[in-house]
């Protein structure tokens, strides 16, 4: 059932084998997990490591420490928090079809959302600098890392000048994983010059200061990016 450890990040390896094994159904909702020590027999490393790991996934939500008792795993449908999804992308490289669809899904909404607040509260300032970055994006030479690394910043100026910061904090999170799918995105041929036509639309409609028309370029937007990921 458990691996023996090889890697550097040891206590990063155990608590990813520990949530996979949750997240298969092997250990499920209020199950005991082995003890300390146990785990830290199968797995090859000290008791520390594992302590650690547990730790981490106990703040994450994947496990419940009962003083006394031991440690417990969680439903990761209900209790988990968003922190899960970025470690599964980090600790498997990746993450599986259905958690991808429901995390472009989600960052859809959020992002619509920061981008109909963006356009209700920019500064000429703002809007200006929004502008700066879409004139340089367009002048980039084709190089996909420099592509993505555009994506990001635009996405998240969007959020900064939404100026609700528990959203930005949300897009930050997300975004971890995102970047990664957006340099596959912007490596397929014509994708930068579509992903920059959306980016223009949206300048446009937060300049104009329409909120909604804002709101549906962003989605519709997102739309097309899943679509892409997907291959359709």
């Amino acid at each position: 059932m458990f691996r023996t450890i090889r890697r550097r990040n040891l206590f990063e390896e155990v608590a990813g084998q520990v949530e996979e094994l949750i997240r298969q159904g092997i250990y499920q909702d209020g199950d005991r997990l082995p003890g300390e020590r146990e785990l830290a027999e199968r797995l090859g490393v000290n008791r520390a490591t594992v302590r650690e790991a547990l730790r981490v996934l106990e703040i994450m939500r994947v496990v419940e420490k009962k003083p006394g008792e031991g440690v417990f795993a969680r439903d990761l449908q209900t209790e988990a928090s968003l922190e899960t999804v970025v470690f599964q992308f980090l600790s498997q490289d990746g993450l599986d079809p259905d958690t991808l669809s429901s995390l472009t899904e989600a960052i859809m909404y959020i992002e619509s959302t920061t981008a109909k607040l963006a356009a209700r509260r920019a500064t000429p300032e703002e809007l200006e600098e929004l502008k700066a970055l879409q004139r340089r994006a367009e002048r980039q030479p084709l190089d996909t890392e420099v592509y993505a690394a555009n994506d990001r910043e635009f996405h998240l100026l969007v959020g900064r000048i939404s100026k609700n910061d528990v959203l930005l904090k949300v897009m930050n999170t997300i975004w971890t994983v995102l970047e990664k799918y957006s340099d596959l995105l912007m490596a397929a041929d014509g994708n930068y010059r579509a992903n920059l036509a959306h980016h223009q639309a949206l300048v446009e409609a937060i300049a104009a200061g329409d909120a909604d028309r804002a709101y549906q370029e962003m989605k519709a937007h997102f739309q097309w990016v899943e679509r892409q990921l997907k291959g359709e």
